[in-house]
C-alpha cells in the first residue's frame, strides 16, 4: 500500500500545447525551401501559424505582380505587418534568392509548388548566375514601377526595419540612394542591380552615411569601378562589411583592385565573401594578392576572366584556410592549352575545408586534377565544364571518386567522361548528377547507373545525347533545353524495372549436373526446377520498342494523376494575403 501511495501524485501538464519553442519552430519554417511548404506548416497548430506568419511577414516574395500589389495594400492598411517585413526584393521574380543575399540553388518563376531538385535540373545545378544586370529578362524591367525610385523610396520608408533589401539602380541618382540611407536605418545588406554612370563617375561614392553600417555589399552593374574613389571609399568606410560583389566590366586594368587591398587606410579586414563579374583582366597574380589581403575567405568567385590557370586555385587553397567555395567561370574565348607554373602543389596542409569547387574553362590536366584529388579533399560539389581534353578517363575517375562525402556532381563539354568513368561512380553516396555534352554514352550504360542508383540519388540530367532519347518517356524533358532528359527517382525506378533496357546474358548450355546443383543452390526440387525452366518462353513476345513506348505512356499517367491530384487539394491559407 505504501508503494500505491508514493505514486498518488498530482502532475499538472499544460494541454493543448506543443512542445516545441517558437524558435525551433521559426527555425523549422526557415528551412522550407518555398513559401507553399511554410504555409502548409502553418496548417499544424495556432502555435505553428502564428510563427510561420511571422516568417512568411519577414521575408515575402512575390511570383507575380498581383502578389506585389497585395502586398502593398496590406502594409499601407496594417502598421504593424509593415514592421515585420525584413527582407524586401523589389526585382523581377526569376531567382529565388537566399537569406544571405546569394542566389539560392532553386529556381522558381510561378506559384505552384516547386521540387528544389528537380528545379535544379532546368539549369547547369551548380552552375548557377552571379551577375543580373546584364540579362535581358532584368534589363526589360528598367522602365516599370519596380524600378521607379519613388516607389523604391516609398517602400523603404514604410519598411522601417528593413535588413536586406534588392533594387533597381538604373534610375536611381545620387540624392534618391541618399534618402534611402536615411530611411533604412538598420539595413545590413545592400544589393543594386543596374546602375547609372553619373551618379558611380564622380570623386566621392554616394551613401557615405550607409556604407560603415553594411554588412553585405553587391553591386551588380557595369559602372561602379570607373572612378578609383568608388574603391576606395569601400575601402576605408566598410568597418563591417563580410560579403561584396563588384563588376570589372568597363575597367582596363585590374590594379585598381589594390586599392582594396593595399590602401594604407584599408578598414576591410574580415571580407568572407568575395565576387568578381565580368573579370576580363585578372591574371593569376592578381588572384594571389586578392587572397593575401583577405584570408577570411570563405567563398571566392571570379567570372569572365580569360587568363586564369589552375595556379589560381593553389593560390586560394594556401592563404585562405577557412575557404569552403572556390568558383571560377572563365570567359567562352579561354583558351584550353595554357600552361601553368606549378605541376607539383607541394602544399604543408590541404584545404580541409574546402567542400565546393566549379571550374568553367579551366584548363585541367593529369597533374592538376592529381594536385586537387590530393589537396581538397572534403569535396562535396564539383563542377567541371569545358575544362579541356587533357585530362584522361584515369584521372578523372581518380578525382570523383577519392571524396567519400561527395553529394554533387556536374559535368559539361568534358570528353574525359565516358562509359568507363560513369560506371564508377559513387552513386550511393551521391544525390544529384548533371551529364552535359561529355564522352561518349548508350542507353546500357545509364541504364546500369539507374540499376546502381541509391534512394539518396534524387535526380539525373542528361544533356546532348539523341541516343538516350528513348529514355525521355519515363522522365520528364526540360522546359528550357528539348534536348535535357530529367530522371527523377521514380524514372530510374522505372527504367530499372522495365524489360526495354535490360541486357540479356548470351545463350548458354546447361547440364544435368549443373541443373542438379543449380537446384541444390535455390533450394528447390530439380523436377520443379525443369518444369520451371520448361514453362518459360525461349524469347519475348513483342519488341522492345512497343513495350517501353506503353511502359513510358503508363508512368506518365500515373504521373499526371499524382499531379492532377495534388492541385485539387483544398488548402486553407492563412496571411499574408499576398501570398
Amino acid at each position: 500500500m505504501e508503494a500505491e501511495q508514493q505514486w498518488r501524485m498530482s502532475v499538472n501538464l499544460a494541454r493543448g500545447r506543443s512542445a516545441f519553442p517558437d524558435e525551433v519552430i521559426r527555425r523549422i519554417c526557415q528551412w522550407m525551401p518555398t513559401q507553399r511548404d511554410i504555409n502548409d506548416l502553418a496548417l499544424v497548430s495556432r502555435q505553428f501559424r502564428r510563427v510561420a506568419n511571422a516568417v512568411l511577414w519577414e521575408k515575402p516574395v512575390f511570383h507575380n505582380a498581383e502578389a506585389f500589389v497585395k502586398f502593398f495594400a496590406s502594409i499601407t492598411d496594417h502598421a504593424d505587418l509593415r514592421l515585420r517585413v525584413q527582407h524586401l526584393t523589389l526585382c523581377r521574380p526569376d531567382v529565388a534568392f537566399a537569406s544571405n543575399g546569394s542566389a539560392a540553388s532553386f529556381y522558381s518563376t510561378d506559384d505552384t509548388h516547386t521540387d528544389k531538385t528537380m528545379a535544379d535540373a532546368e539549369h547547369a545545378f551548380l552552375f548557377l548566375p552571379l551577375s543580373f544586370a546584364n540579362s535581358e529578362r532584368h534589363n526589360h524591367m528598367q522602365q516599370t514601377d519596380l524600378a521607379d525610385p519613388h516607389n523604391i523610396l516609398s517602400l523603404a520608408q514604410t519598411c522601417e526595419r528593413l535588413r536586406f533589401l534588392r533594387i533597381y539602380g538604373w534610375n536611381m541618382t545620387r540624392r534618391d540612394l541618399d534618402q534611402l540611407a536615411d530611411h533604412c536605418s538598420e539595413l545590413q545588406v545592400l544589393h543594386i542591380i543596374g546602375s547609372d554612370a553619373q551618379v558611380w563617375s564622380g570623386r566621392h561614392a554616394p551613401m557615405p552615411r550607409l556604407l560603415p553600417r553594411l554588412t553585405g555589399l553587391v553591386l551588380d552593374g557595369t559602372c561602379y569601378l570607373r572612378h578609383e574613389k568608388v574603391s576606395e571609399t569601400i575601402a576605408t568606410s566598410c568597418y563591417s562589411l563580410s560579403k561584396l560583389q563588384l563588376s570589372l566590366a568597363e575597367v582596363t586594368n585590374a590594379n585598381i583592385l589594390w586599392t582594396l587591398t593595399n590602401h594604407p587606410d584599408r578598414v576591410i579586414t574580415n571580407l568572407c565573401d568575395f565576387v568578381l563579374t565580368d573579370a576580363q583582366p585578372l591574371v593569376d597574380d592578381h588572384v594571389d594578392r586578392v587572397v593575401r589581403a583577405f584570408p577570411h575567405l570563405r567563398r571566392l568567385c571570379l567570372e569572365g576572366s580569360t587568363r586564369l590557370t589552375v595556379d589560381a586555385v593553389r593560390s586560394v587553397v594556401i592563404h585562405c584556410r577557412k575557404i569552403e567555395h572556390l568558383e571560377i567561370r572563365q570567359a567562352a574565348n579561354t583558351p584550353l592549352h595554357m600552361p601553368y607554373s606549378t605541376p607539383d602543389w607541394a602544399l604543408k596542409r590541404p584545404a580541409a575545408t574546402l567542400n565546393t569547387l566549379l571550374l568553367d574553362h579551366v584548363p585541367l590536366d593529369d597533374a592538376a586534377a592529381d594536385n586537387i584529388s590530393r589537396y581538397c579533399p572534403a569535396l562535396r560539389k564539383i563542377g567541371l565544364r569545358a575544362i579541356g581534353d587533357q585530362l584522361s578517363p584515369e584521372l578523372l575517375t581518380r578525382l570523383i571518386t577519392s571524396y567519400p562525402f561527395l553529394r554533387h556532381l556536374s559535368v559539361s563539354h568534358t570528353p574525359a567522361l565516358d562509359a568507363d568513368v560513369l560506371s564508377q561512380l559513387p552513386t550511393e553516396r551521391m544525390f544529384t548528377l548533371f551529364i552535359e555534352n561529355a564522352g561518349p554514352l548508350d542507353v546500357d550504360d545509364v541504364y546500369a547507373l539507374c540499376c546502381r542508383a541509391t534512394p539518396d540519388l534524387r535526380c539525373v540530367v542528361l544533356d546532348g545525347y539523341p541516343a538516350l532519347a528513348p529514355m525521355a518517356d519515363y522522365g520528364k524533358r526540360s522546359n528550357t533545353a528539348h534536348s535535357r532528359i530529367i530522371l527523377d527517382e521514380q524514372a530510374m525506378d522505372a527504367i530499372k524495372e522495365s524489360p526495354d533496357f535490360k541486357i540479356l546474358p548470351e545463350d548458354r548450355t546447361v547440364t544435368g549436373y549443373q541443373l542438379d546443383l543449380l537446384a541444390k543452390e535455390i533450394q528447390m526440387p530439380l523436377n520443379q526446377l525443369v518444369e520451371l525452366l520448361d514453362s518459360l518462353p525461349m524469347a519475348p513476345d513483342t519488341p522492345y520498342s512497343s513495350r517501353r513506348s506503353s511502359e513510358g505512356k503508363l508512368v506518365k499517367k500515373k504521373k499526371k494523376k499524382r499531379r492532377d491530384k495534388k492541385k485539387g487539394r483544398n488548402l486553407i491559407f492563412s496571411t499574408p494575403p499576398f501570398f
